[in-house]
Parts: structure tokens; C-alpha cells; sequence
């Protein structure tokens, strides 16, 4: 961000759209990298025949380790290496007349903004010149001696004579068949003997004598690189327009004649003391004005205390204007900060006039100027306030606000205004999730602002008055927000029965009557430049429009649609404060490349075919040895009658439920983002869970701590459901409760519901403002809760939901279990002297088990899938954390690139660990049994 204020946004937008051709890249090479440093340009055309040699080694970024290769490569490597999304295209063979028209103009419709040329050939220049004013192509070209610079505008002068008409109307052809001693007095006209250096015009003689060609220092060509850098940027952004030649002589410019500050200074007067200020004497200068004059100046107020000026004295004069790193979102942006300069000219004419001076006031459309001047006026009183009158600075802790204080800023507001002091935690709480929900108030018309795109025009009723305003200045940069733009299109479906029908449909839609339509109707912003004219008076749209100016183009990359999960929980975990923001950004960073990561490698499918029909072979020989069992031939035909009767579920279990399975368990062993991409990768996908994805292995999304969190979900749930549906199925079947059919249809409603349904709905009573639990917090006395800020809240949000979701389960299965215990059993014990605790433990307990063992274990299956509490209440909330294995496996499949194969490996995991955990439990009551 070092370019910032020196280069605005919008300026470096600008020209990091530009595309940039630099030719001969011994000097050229130097100012392509400068170009690269500024961002200017991020498409690149280089050419140069040449490949680095010994004679280069004095001015080149190169190591003797790079001799021979081309000077193309090494500057295309040099500029690589600062920016690696350069778009950088490569003519190693030189410009010739074959490729100097694809050079400059690229395909046609991608012609270079600004051409760079450092040849030698006299030839190739004014190849390049004729080629770039057919196109418009402003050219620069600097020589790396006495700092000569020539800037040839043919963009605004397409008739220009090529190189300042310096030589004489020659063509590329014509120079191209001169001999050397017939080019070389072309040459100096183009180097203007009278201003070549005495030592590089004494050498001119010894070329090919003493040294290889015309010598060059390495302090030349960096002040080459810095003249082509400045001027490249000024003449894309238009700021200079003049062709010409220019000089910055550096021997000329540093030199014993043009030396200042020879004799060092003395040390600066000190400042008039604010205690002195009435005392000063009037009409002197007691010690530096100007800048005593400029600290009081500086403690005017400001919105936001943002103090959005800067000045500059020059000698009895000051000025002052807006910093664009500090400015103001507050009182309407600029407004307020204008005001802000207006509250500081008033502290410094006070100020000059209480130390004797009077002050000569000019405003202007950047701020204002105040020339000083001996004085007349006497003081006026207001400047002893100037001092007493300023902005509390310091950080707060947070502090209730005193009573006598809160007294008097209610007494300030009289009759006409009314204050509402809110000062306790949990109305500032609840004062953040109204802020936060602004934008749903705005369409209401409860909210003064929204911040959002066109789209929200068509939603807002009838009614309510709005009108557009562009987005706000950021205080602490000192810039305005820039929005989002995407790019419009339509999609046309792969297998369209009518594509040609579709295709001018889409045209329609976009340009022409279409499009007018579309902006007219539906509020749109759309970018056929043909419709804008006609819509030149809605200023709604022409707003919209304006704000593209500064919009930052949306990439198309289809890993932009992984951008957004990670990005959302990063701003989540801000405004939770749970995170600074370049933590945030940097977590955030580290899942999009986790989920962005290369797929496995294709591994050969013959070895899942072979393993496939090893897997079918061992099958067919079972069934064979089966059938040559003597009875299973018999007991098969005598179960034919009964297979009739289930066949038609066999088929629906076989469609439904086994070919399913079959093709997800087959799924996991390919790879790829999307259907069409799937290709074979054996276990690699196994292999990448397993040892999560080559990281922590109980990092954040990692299939063992995702693990962790699914079993504490399950065993938690379970056991609370096994609890709470055992005693209220004890409560209920007390023989002489009242009203227990009642009871009954009430405690089993919540299993009646879909679970999507109750989901949603205990999400809704878990909200921080409008939850019906906070709510009853709040009336006993108890602060809010932000039920999905933290891990714990969240997690028992979820377990809550699923209890209320699970408990008539185990209820039910309880209530029909107890009915099934003899009551003479009962009775023995009570007469045996058993109590009641006795009777639980010893024949109750014992009895319900056989019964209770298979809905445990149905319960736990459910649970340990249980997607929708997870997916609707918490959403995975804070930051994944409370997600389980089956919501992973969702994620990797719909929100992170769609890779399906991964996910289908998730999913089988799940099902062995299902299998093999409810076989173990099986096992376990046979052998207790």
C-alpha cells in the first residue's frame, strides 16, 4: 500500500488496466520493472533477439549463472517475481516486419496503451513508430545519456512526424537498405550532438575499437527505468499531453552551481508558549507564528475526531485542505469534513488575532489559505477558549457515563430535541443487533439508510421515499467504499433443444429494446452503452453507473464461488471480536487454499477394475457353493411363494436404499470439482481424510476433530434422550396420574413435527435480540446471550433442539416396554420389602434393557446424522466448529467446489464406522447375554 496517496485508487485502477509494450530489454528491462512496481500495467508484451552476454553484466539484474539466457526470459523472470498474475507475452526473435503490426496491435482488438521502445536498430524504431500512430499508441523512449527523453503522443497527435520529424520523413524500408556510414548521421540528428555528453561522444569513436558497442551505466539506466516509470504513468492518465523532448541531467542538476543550504542553519526559534499567547507583543513575531498558529488551528473539532486536514506554511502564509487519508463518514462525508475546515480556520484567525496579527482569508475548492500580516484588529475574547474548547482523545474503558454529566447534555437539549442517554450493556447489545439489522428495517422505513445494489429497488414499497447516495468515505483511509461488479451474462443450458432460439433470446435480453426494458422494469444496471443515452435523465440508474467507475471488478474464476464461506466466517469472526481482521483474513486465506487445493493425481483404473471384478467373482463363487449346499436348493423353492409377496419392496429397497449406496461407495474412488470432471483416483480421497488433507490432525475441519465433536454430539444426545424419555414414561405409567392421555399427546407433538420444522423454530428462539430464551433470560435479570458467537452456546443450542426433537422416542418405546413387566412381579417385591428404588433398580431397570437396546441404537444412528438440527439451528457455527460428519460431508460436496468424490468418501466412513460400532455393541449384549 506504499503507491497510496501518491497514487489514488482510482488512478492505479486505471492503469493497471493498461497494457505495455517494452522493446530492447538491455535498458528497456530496467523500466518494464519499474512499471511492474508502480502497477502499472498487468499485461506485457517484451521483445529482444538478444541473450545476455558479458558486456551486459554492468547494468542488467543478472547473475553470471544466467549467461546466454534470453534477455526476454530474464525480464520476464525479474517481473514474475514481483507480481506472479502478469500477463506477459514474449517475442524472442526480436521485432521484425512479420510481427512488429502483432506487437503493437496484438489480435486488433487488444492494441497496446504505451509502447516503451530502447533499440538500437534505426530501422526497428521507426518500424514501431509507423506501426503504433496507425493505432494511437503513444510511444516513450529514453537515452541512456545526459537523462534525453522523448515522448511521442500519437494517441492525441496521429499526424505527428515520427521522432520529432528529426529524420526527415525516412521510412522503415528505406533504412532497412542503408549502409552504416550512410544511417550514422540520422543518428546523431535523433541523439542531438550538442547535448551528448563529452565522455560518451569521445567514446563514440572507439566502438567496436575498445568497447563492444555504445557504453552504458548501471546509475543511467535505474534513472532511465524512474523517467519512463513517472512519465508512463502521467501520460496514461492523461496528465501529460505534450510530445516533445525533455532532459533531466542528473551532472547538470547535482552539480557545485545548483547546491542550496551550503551554510548550515541555526537552530529554530522556540515556539510562543500557549501560556504567553495574551502576552505576546502585537505586530511581532515572537518565535515561529505560523506553526503556533497551525497547533491551534489543529484542535478544532471534528466528526469522528478524524482531524481531516494537513497544512503547509510557507513563510507568513498558511494553507490548509482536506488529507485524503483522514477523512469522515460522519455528518454526510465530505460535508462534515468541510465543516472541519471550517472549525479550524476559525480557531486560526482567533489565534493570529491574539498574537497581534491580522489574517487575509481565501477559500477554495481544497480548503483555505490565511496570509498574516501585521495587525490592528484587537483579540477577541473567544481566543482564550480555544484551548478549553476540544475533542476528548484518549481511549474510554467503558465507564458509565456520570450522573451530573448526563444531567446537563439532557438540560442542553431543550424544548426542541429530546435525548435518550442508553448506557446499560445489554440495551447497548441489543441497540448493535438493531443496527445490524438495518437493512431489513430500511425496506419497513424504519431505518434512515441501507447499503446495497439496484436489486433492493424493486422490493422496497410503495410509498416509501428514498433516493440514492454514493457509498460513504472510509475515516480511516481516507477513501470512498468501492463496490462489487460482476459481469453480466446468460447461461445456456448444455443440452438446449432450441440453442439458436436461446442465443438470440440472450442477445435480446442484452442489448437494444431488451435491455432498455430490463433497466426501465426491473431497475437493472446493464452495460449495453447504446441504452444509456435514453436513460440519461433516470438518475437512480446514472447513479449506479457512476458508482461502477470505482467498482472492483469481480474475477470469473470458478474458485470465486469458494471465496464466500471462508470470507463470511472471517467478517463473522470480526464483528464477533473473537478475531482481528488480519487474523481473520488469514484463517480465512488458509481454508480457501484448503479448499482450493490440487485434486489428487488420475491414478490407472485398471486396478478398481480388477479389485471390482475380484470383489464379483468371489461373490458368484459364495452363491455357487450355496447352491450346492443339499438343502438351500429345497428351503429356496419352498420360500419362492413368500419372495412373490416382497419383491415389489425388494425392488424399491434395491432402487432406493442399495443402488444408492453402491454408486456413493463408488463415487468416493474418483475425483474432481463437478460431475463432468470426475476422473479415477483409487483410495487417494481416504488417504486425504485420513491424514487431513496433510495437516493438523486435529486442526480446524479436520476429519478427527470433526469426529470428536460427532461422537460428544451422539453420546450427549443419546443419553439425554434415554433419560428424559425413561422418567416421563415412569411418571406417565403411575397408575393413578389424572389426565395422562393428555400428557401423553403432548410430550409426543414434538416427535409428530418434521424436525425441520422444530429446527427452524428453536433457531428463531435462540436469536440474540428476538429469541423468546433470551427474552426469559432477560426478565429474570440475566444478560443476553449470543447463542452462536461461541462454541459452547452453539453446541447446546444444537443438543437442546435435538433432546426436545429425541426424548418421546425413547418415551414411547419406554412406556410400551413397561407395560410389558408382569405386575405380580411388583408384588413380590413390595411384600419382600423392596422400596421403590429397589424396584427400579433390580426388576425395572434390568427388564426395560432388552427393549431399550434397539432404540439406543436406532438412536444413536439417527443422531450421529442428524444433519438438519446442525445445518438449520447453528449452521456450524462459530466458524465450522459445531459442524458434524455428515454436514462436513455436505460441505465438501455443495459449498467447497463441489467435489463429490471427497464427499462420497466421507459418507462411506460414516457408514463403516456405523457398521462397525453397532456390530461391536451387538456383540457385546450377546456375550453379556
Amino acid at each position: 500500500d506504499r503507491n497510496r496517496h501518491k497514487i489514488t485508487d482510482a488512478e492505479q485502477s486505471a492503469l493497471s488496466a493498461a497494457r505495455v509494450g517494452v522493446v530492447g530489454l538491455s535498458v528497456g528491462s530496467t523500466s518494464a520493472l519499474t512499471l511492474v512496481l508502480e502497477s502499472i500495467g498487468t499485461s506485457f508484451r517484451l521483445a529482444d533477439y538478444d541473450a545476455l552476454d558479458l558486456s551486459n553484466m554492468n547494468r542488467l539484474r543478472a547473475s553470471v549463472a544466467d549467461l546466454g539466457v534470453p534477455k526476454v526470459e530474464l525480464a520476464a523472470r525479474a517481473m514474475y517475481e514481483v507480481d506472479p498474475y502478469l500477463d506477459i507475452e514474449l517475442f524472442d526473435r526480436g521485432i521484425t516486419e512479420e510481427n512488429a503490426e502483432r506487437f503493437v496491435a496484438g489480435d486488433g482488438a487488444e492494441p497496446l496503451s504505451l509502447l516503451v521502445e530502447e533499440c538500437d536498430d534505426l530501422a526497428v524504431k521507426v518500424l514501431l513508430r509507423e506501426r503504433a500512430r496507425a493505432h494511437g499508441v503513444p510511444v516513450l523512449m529514453e537515452t541512456s545519456d545526459g537523462g534525453l527523453l522523448d515522448v511521442e503522443r500519437f494517441d492525441l497527435e496521429p499526424d505527428r512526424p515520427l521522432l520529432h520529424g528529426l529524420l526527415a520523413g525516412h521510412t522503415a524500408a528505406e533504412l532497412r537498405d542503408l549502409d552504416k556510414e550512410a544511417k550514422i548521421p540520422l543518428v546523431l540528428r535523433v541523439l542531438d550532438p550538442a547535448h551528448i555528453s563529452p565522455r560518451a561522444a569521445a567514446s563514440m569513436v572507439e566502438i567496436q575499437e575498445t568497447v563492444s558497442t555504445w557504453p552504458q551505466l548501471a546509475s543511467d539506466i535505474a534513472l532511465g527505468g524512474a523517467l519512463i516509470g513517472s512519465t508512463a504513468r502521467r501520460v496514461l492518465l492523461d496528465q501529460l499531453t505534450v510530445s516533445g523532448r525533455f532532459r533531466v541531467d542528473l551532472s547538470r542538476a547535482v552539480s557545485e552551481e545548483t547546491a542550496t543550504l551550503r551554510e548550515p542553519v541555526g537552530p529554530p526559534e522556540p515556539p510562543v508558549s500557549p501560556d504567553r499567547m495574551d502576552d505576546a507583543s502585537r505586530g511581532e513575531s515572537a518565535g515561529d507564528v505560523p506553526s503556533e498558529i497551525v497547533r491551534l488551528a489543529c484542535l478544532a473539532p471534528s466528526a469522528g475526531n478524524v482531524q481531516p486536514w494537513r497544512f503547509l506554511v510557507a513563510g507568513e502564509v498558511i494553507h490548509c485542505e482536506l488529507a485524503p487519508s483522514r477523512r469522515s463518514t460522519y455528518l454526510g462525508g465530505d460535508d462534515g469534513d468541510r465543516l472541519a475546515l471550517g472549525a479550524a480556520l476559525e480557531n486560526a484567525v482567533l489565534a493570529s488575532g491574539a498574537l497581534g496579527l491580522d489574517a487575509d482569508v481565501e477559500t477554495n475548492a481544497r480548503g483555505w489559505s490565511v496570509r498574516l500580516r501585521p495587525g490592528t484588529t484587537p483579540a477577541h475574547p473567544w481566543a482564550a477558549c480555544i484551548e478549553a474548547r476540544h475533542t476528548n482523545r484518549a481511549r474510554g474503558d467503558g465507564a458509565p457515563l456520570d450522573l451530573d454529566e448526563a444531567a446537563s447534555l439532557e438540560a442542553a437539549t431543550g424544548a426542541e430535541a429530546r435525548l435518550r442517554l442508553v448506557t446499560d450493556r445489554a440495551s447497548l447489545a441489543e441497540l448493535g443487533e438493531a443496527i445490524g439489522a438495518l437493512k431489513r428495517l430500511f425496506s419497513e422505513g424504519h431505518a434512515a439508510a441501507a447499503i446495497s445494489g439496484p436489486w433492493l429497488a424493486p422490493d422496497l414499497p410503495e410509498g416509501l421515499r428514498w433516493r440514492v447516495q454514493p457509498l460513504p468515505v472510509v475515516a480511516s483511509t481516507g477513501e470512498r467504499m468501492r463496490p462489487y461488479a460482476t459481469v453480466e451474462g446468460a447461461y445456456l443450458a448444455a443440452r438446449a433443444q432450441r440453442p439458436r432460439e436461446a442465443n438470440r433470446f440472450a442477445a435480446f435480453l442484452a442489448i437494444g429494446e431488451g435491455a432498455l426494458i430490463r433497466a426501465r422494469v426491473a431497475r437493472q444496471v446493464v452495460t449495453d452503452r447504446e441504452a444509456w443515452p435514453a436513460l440519461e435523465g433516470d438518475a437512480f440508474l446514472q447513479s449506479f453507473r457512476a458508482a461502477a467507475d470505482d467498482a472492483v471488478i469481480m474475477p470469473t474464476h470458478p474458485h470465486m464461488r469458494m471465496v464466500f464461506g471462508p470470507g463470511d466466517r472471517a467478517i463473522r469472526k470480526v464483528l464477533r471480536g473473537t478475531a482481528t481482521p488480519e487474523d481473520a483474513l488469514e484463517q480465512g486465506r488458509h481454508r480457501f487454499e484448503d479448499v482450493t487445493r490440487p485434486l489428487p493425481a488420475p491414478r490407472p483404473p485398471e486396478w478398481g477394475l480388477m479389485v471390482l471384478g475380484l470383489l464379483t467373482l468371489l461373490g458368484v463363487l459364495w452363491m455357487a457353493k450355496r447352491l450346492r449346499e443339499p438343502g438351500f436348493r429345497e428351503a429356496l423353492r419352498k420360500s419362492t411363494p413368500a419372495y412373490r409377496y416382497v419383491a415389489h419392496a425388494g425392488v424399491a429397497v434395491g432402487l432406493l436404499v442399495i443402488l444408492p449406496l453402491v454408486v456413493g461407495a463408488l463415487t468416493s474412488f474418483f475425483a474432481g470439482r463437478g460431475l463432468e470432471e470426475m476422473y479415477f483416483v483409487g483410495l487417494a480421497n481416504y488417504a486425504d481424510i485420513l491424514v487431513a488433507r496433510g495437516g493438523d490432525l486435529l486442526g480446524h475441519g479436520s476429519f478427527w476433530l470433526v469426529l470428536a465433536v460427532t461422537v460428544l454430539w451422539t453420546v450427549l444426545n443419546v443419553a439425554l434422550h434415554l433419560v428424559l424419555g425413561v422418567s416421563l414414561a415412569l411418571l406417565l405409567h403411575r397408575p393413578y396420574l389424572r389426565m395422562k392421555a393428555l400428557y401423553r399427546v403432548l410430550l409426543i407433538l414434538p416427535w409428530a413435527v418434521p424436525n425441520y420444522v422444530t429446527a427452524l423454530a428453536w433457531k428463531g428462539m435462540f436469536h440474540r435480540q428476538f429469541g423468546a430464551v433470551n427474552a426469559l433470560l432477560e426478565s429474570l435479570g440475566a444478560e443476553p446471550v449470543s447463542w452462536f458467537s461461541h462454541w459452547t452456546t452453539a453446541f447446546s443450542a444444537n443438543v437442546a433442539t435435538n433432546v426436545w426433537l429425541g426424548f418421546p422416542f425413547m418415551m414411547v418405546v419406554t412406556l410400551g416396554a413397561l407395560t410389558a413387566i408382569p405386575k405380580d412381579v411388583y408384588e413380590a417385591a413390595a411384600v419382600d420389602g423392596a422400596n421403590a428404588w429397589q424396584r427400579f433398580r433390580l426388576i425395572t431397570a434390568p427388564m426395560l434393557v432388552p427393549f431399550l437396546a434397539p432404540a439406543v441404537a436406532m438412536g444413536s444412528v439417527w443422531t450421529f446424522n442428524m444433519f438438519n438440527v446442525v445445518f438449520l439451528v447453528s449452521g456450524g457455527e462459530p466458524d465450522g466448529s459445531t459442524e458434524i460428519l455428515v454436514s462436513e460431508a455436505y460441505r465438501w460436496a455443495f459449498t467447497r467446489g463441489n467435489q463429490y468424490g471427497y464427499a462420497a468418501a466421507y459418507a462411506v466412513l460414516i457408514f463403516l464406522i456405523l457398521l462397525f460400532s453397532t456390530r461391536i455393541a451387538a456383540k457385546a449384549a450377546e456375550a453379556r447375554a
